[in-house]
């Protein structure tokens, strides 16, 4: 199975098991910034999969057209995307700002663990 569909997979499962026990022990904001977090990281996470394996891809083929510019540049806009959306929910009120922080680090170390137990295999 492909490390994203893994990650994705086991963050949402935990997201999805924080999001009632704070809503009831916290309060609702906290849970929707946890659901943001946790979403946009697993979206970025999916976009930096994508422009690594193109990358990797035009290495190995030898077609190296300025990928390292259109990797930077993506990044770039997908970074600005992602501020632009966070800045909007956080100056409404939509969500809390520790709640997206808590859904980011979710994703992280999920993250993290996947690669581990792939640096094992290898």
């Amino acid at each position: 199975m492909d490390i994203f569909w893994r990650v994705a997979g086991q963050s949402l499962v935990i997201i999805g098991i924080l999001i009632p026990v704070t809503a009831i022990f916290i309060d609702m904001g906290f849970s929707m910034g946890i659901l943001a977090g946790g979403l946009a990281g697993i979206i970025n996470f999916r976009s930096i999969v994508k422009s690594v394996r193109a990358l990797i891809g035009n290495i190995e083929r030898g077609t190296s057209s300025r990928p390292a510019g259109k990797l930077i540049f993506f990044s770039i806009m997908r970074l600005t995307l992602l501020f632009i959306v966070l800045f909007i929910l956080i100056s409404e009120r939509l969500v809390n700002v520790f709640g997206i922080l808590a859904g980011f680090t979710v994703v992280f170390l999920v993250i993290i663990r996947e690669g581990l137990k792939e640096a094992k295999k290898a």
